[in-house]
């Protein structure tokens, strides 16, 4: 019981030092942090659906520029 007498208020002090860094750093992140107006229009796609057609087209530029195709390095080490 002596001991903690003795220490009682740096424990008290360290606890609402902790608790008003906690509170400040919440506060700041929230006041501090600004979102570029702009950013919505690097966020968009630049179409909204999924275009097939140009993943097809690298498929074949694939297939005829690969002397070996990236699917053979799959199958070398079968399970």
């Amino acid at each position: 019981m002596q001991i903690f007498r003795k220490y009682f208020l740096i424990i008290l002090l360290s606890i609402m030092l902790l608790i008003v860094w906690g509170g400040v750093e919440l506060l700041s992140d929230r006041v501090f942090s600004t979102l570029n107006p702009n950013a919505e229009m690097y966020t968009k796609p630049l179409k909204p659906s999924f275009d097939e057609e140009v993943l097809d087209t690298m498929s074949g530029r694939i297939r005829s520029s690969f002397p070996v195709l990236p699917s053979v390095f799959f199958e070398l080490n079968p399970d």
